[in-house]
């Protein structure tokens, strides 16, 4: 498919990019200023970032609420984003809507109030927001790197700014900022997705045009030397897993190096098929994770190597591995089968940007503020020079050992852990003194405006229906041609999912899915990974299912290694080893995560012994004690064609795909896979959980049990799941949000009333982030709103949440991936193909009192878990 862009400047300066694509009846525009953290003086570090969260904070004809309110009115989404080198503000809407924002966009350019109170409402989200990051550890370790790497350069300074520096300004420096850099010729808007040029410039010059050119100075005079030096950062926390990261400064992303950057990472560390990846893990597992990228700052960037090291004693040599292979490439010891990998690869990656136009908008706007063209998105592949000259080039320049730095996050000491508590302390105590910097003494504004918008008719949508076929295995096949993005998305689905998993051997399916990449009769573990990468190809295999995506000439190929996973696999007990390895690690890494774990014991607390509640990966101890034997048992049990389904998703006109998947799969068979017993569950009693965890702050979740997917109140949660949780729209208007708005007590809450719900019953799950300070105050008027959520389910909600739910079925087909699943779900769950073609028609015939009747039954403290995960004494 061709992707073109289109550009047109108003007479006021503002740029105007529009990408036509009609896949879905969606539009994404991205208003994109020129102006980040970079352009931020000394006293004022993270003005920027703040500005990102008052944009949507007022103006002066809307009030501090409003722009979520119409937007979710319209079943819209809004988002933004801050970097050191630009803002941006993201708006995602239905195509009958999109226009209507566009002069939401215009007000916010020219009228944005900046009211005290709200200043000091939304410093609070900040304040808390910074408290997250700080138990990003990962994140906070590249910070650090990079501050020490910049030391003479803006991107020194974190772009969530400083605690101190927030707290001080004040609303004339905050609008100053503003009116100096928030002007039309300073901004580019990107419109992609269900529209045409002509009426996207013409919505967007009734918006913009009558905004007057603003005088615009960047003062951008800064300088940056680079040296000959090698920086470490070590951070010690309590963690079970330690992690490294080795990193190079290289050009940025305005020095259109990116194509060449992304080789070389598929070279040395992405993929199964890489070096690192080989020597590291396969041959001598030294690490259980390695990932290669680059943090693409627009002046100067930084070349990662990620890597999670089995031992700590191992560093020292693990950094020396990725240094030989670094020189290496410098030598120009790359093949061109290493190179021709990378660039298929990095091809299949490129063309999967254009299904998603969020995605695709988002580039769009990066790559044309980088660069000022506004077709640099679309040749970024057209490299035409020598490729193993290039990387030669590239890493004698900028990977050299002298030059390389590195950061750590180590396991804290026994002796420092004392110290460490008491630092923490007094943290929370300065964290404290600072909330108290900003009380709120007003109530939230009234809505101005929200009553006077009026939504459209849905536009309307064939809803895809697949072919349907079966293999003389027993197979069943569900088919469907989507030729405009050039690959192809196949997902075999197996009818045994994680929970088949004895009690006594939780993790055994995965662990077995994980050793199919490990190795067959035919190809080493080193061999089918080349073998799948050299094609392009990528192999996503999870207990229950098995993905690939390929391009449409590989997909026999593709099928090949199916059948030969599924036949042939040969659970090599090194292979096991090291596989068993990894799993432990990633439990590690599991457990010290506060919002992932969390939502394991809440599972062991809403499920009991029901077969739901295990754990995917497992324990420590039943990890540590399975044996090859119990993974030929899985292997044999589960990956059988019985009650499985194949969905093949993409552009396969010209493939006779029934043909090819017989041809193929013919010869793979099994037994009959037994049902298995789902007995029924009780609502749990109230109680409490603490499971403590060494953070900044604390998870506080709320958990229950909800309805399968066949269940008759299963619609009227989904609809109230989306005013009280933000649902299917992840909306700012959700009755959370609002608390969070009016109490700022956390910075983020969500949740799902139907989490997992499908054959068996799902869960109720609310979870927000607190600081442990108000950690109290938090839980009792969270409690008080689910306790009185369904009476606040107004009828004007109950009519937004049936808007919401109607117009975003489509996003059930908006790429070949979420299609090919969309197909395989439904017919798991026993729901017919045309099943879409009457859902509005249902949504739209439930009633609000319905809603609110199920809601106060399912929504009941009294069978409901209270559980806090964090520093809890």
């Amino acid at each position: 498919m061709q992707h073109n862009v289109y550009t047109h400047t108003l007479d006021n300066g503002l740029t105007i990019l529009v990408s036509p694509q009609h896949s879905i009846p969606k539009v994404s525009m991205q208003l994109w200023y020129d102006v980040g953290a970079k352009d931020e003086q000394s006293g004022q570090r993270g003005i920027a970032h703040y500005i990102e969260h008052m944009i949507f904070k007022g103006t002066n004809n809307l009030s501090e609420s409003e722009i979520n309110s119409i937007v979710h009115k319209l079943s819209g989404s809004c988002n933004a984003f801050t970097s050191h080198d630009y803002t941006g503000y993201m708006f995602e809407m239905p195509s009958q809507h999109w226009h209507k924002v566009l002069p939401i966009m215009a007000e916010c350019m020219q009228y944005c109030t900046f009211n005290t109170d709200q200043l000091a409402s939304e410093l609070r989200a900040i304040l808390q927001e910074m408290r997250m990051y700080r138990d990003d550890y990962t994140t906070t370790a590249l910070e650090q790197l990079t501050q020490r790497i910049f030391i003479d350069h803006p991107y020194h300074y974190p772009i969530i700014g400083y605690q101190n520096e927030l707290i001080n300004l004040d609303q004339e420096t905050i609008t100053s900022f503003y009116n100096r850099f928030y002007q039309p010729n300073n901004a580019t808007l990107v419109i992609v997705g269900d529209t045409t040029v002509e009426q996207a410039v013409d919505y967007a010059q009734q918006a913009f045009g009558h905004i007057p050119r603003g005088h615009v100075e960047h003062n951008r005079n800064w300088t940056h030397q680079s040296d000959i030096s090698s920086y470490t950062v070590t951070l010690y926390r309590d963690v079970q897993q330690p992690t490294v990261m080795l990193t190079w400064e290289v050009p940025g992303f305005q020095a259109q190096q990116n194509y060449i950057w992304d080789i070389i990472s598929w070279v040395l560390g992405a993929g199964k098929g890489s070096r690192l990846y080989k020597r590291l893990m396969t041959d001598q597992d030294l690490v259980t994770d390695i990932q290669t990228f680059v943090y693409d700052l627009f002046e100067h960037g930084q070349f990662v190597v990620y890597l999670q090291p089995r031992n700590i004693e191992d560093i020292q040599t693990i950094s020396n591995i990725v240094m030989e292979e670094i020189t290496a490439c410098a030598r120009g010891e790359v093949t061109d089968r290493e190179i021709e990998r990378a660039q298929r690869k990095t091809q299949m990656d490129y063309v999967s940007v254009f299904e998603d136009p969020e995605r695709h908008a988002y580039l769009l706007g990066k790559f044309y503020l980088a660069t000022g063209d506004e077709n640099a998105l679309y040749q970024y592949s057209n490299y035409t020079g020598d490729i193993k000259s290039a990387i030669s080039q590239i890493a004698s320049d900028y990977l050299r050992a002298s030059v390389m730095h590195s950061t750590q996050i180590l396991p804290i000491a026994e002796p420092d852990k004392a110290y460490f508590a008491q630092m923490q302390r007094d943290i929370d105590e300065q964290d404290t003194q600072a909330l108290e910097h900003c009380a709120r003494t007003s109530d939230i504004e009234a809505d101005k405006c929200v009553l006077e918008i009026e939504p459209e008719p849905i536009k309307h949508f064939d809803f895809p229906k697949p072919n349907v076929g079966q293999l003389s295995n027993g197979l069943r096949v569900l088919y469907y041609d989507m030729p405009d993005i050039d690959k192809v998305e196949m997902i075999l689905d197996f009818k045994a999912k994680h929970f088949y998993d004895p009690e006594d051997k939780q993790g055994r399916y995965l662990f077995m899915t994980e050793l199919l990449q490990e190795g067959t009769q035919n190809y080493t573990a080193n061999q089918l990974a080349q073998e799948i990468e050299d094609y392009g190809m990528s192999l996503q295999i999870a207990p229950g299912t098995i993905q690939i995506t390929a391009l449409p000439q590989d997909i026999e190929r593709g099928l090949e290694i199916l059948a030969e996973i599924v036949l042939r696999a040969t659970f090599d007990e090194d292979a096991m080893e090291r596989v068993r390895n990894r799993l432990l690690s990633d439990l590690d890494r599991f457990w010290d995560s506060p919002a992932q774990c969390a939502n394991q014991v809440l599972r062991d607390a809403v499920y009991h012994d029901h077969p739901y509640h295990k754990n995917v990966l497992g324990t420590r101890e039943t990890i540590s004690h399975i044996q090859r034997d119990d993974i030929l048992q899985a292997y044999a049990e589960y990956i059988v064609p019985d009650q499985s389904r194949i969905s093949v998703v993409g552009n396969i006109s010209d493939i006779d795909i029934q043909k090819v998947l017989e041809d193929t799969l013919k010869d793979w068979t099994g037994d009959a896979v037994p049902d298995i017993t789902l007995p029924d569950i009780n609502p749990p009693q109230a109680r409490s959980i603490d499971h403590y965890i060494n953070r900044d702050q604390t998870v506080l979740c709320y958990g229950g049990l909800s309805v399968t997917r066949h269940d008759k109140d299963f619609d009227l949660l989904l609809l109230f799941d989306q005013n009280f949780t933000g649902g299917v729209l992840d909306g700012m208007n959700s009755q959370l949000f609002v608390l969070r708005e009016q109490s700022g007590l956390f910075y983020a809450a969500g949740g799902s009333l139907l989490a997992g719900a499908g054959n068996g019953p799902g869960m109720i799950l609310i979870k927000s982030i607190v600081s442990n300070d108000r950690l109290d105050q938090a839980q009792e008027q969270i409690e008080a709103l689910i306790n009185d959520g369904a009476q606040a389910y107004t009828d004007e909600a109950h009519a937004e949440s049936q808007r919401a739910i109607i117009n975003t079925l489509s996003d059930h087909f908006a790429t070949q991936q979420q299609t090919a699943q969309t197909f395989v779900s439904l017919d798991r769950l026993g729901l017919p193909f045309d099943h879409f073609d009457t859902r509005a028609d249902n949504i739209s015939a439930i009633t609000p009192e319905a809603v609110r009747e199920a809601a106060s039954r399912y929504l009941d403290m009294q069978h409901m878990i209270t559980l806090r995960v964090g520093r809890i004494t």
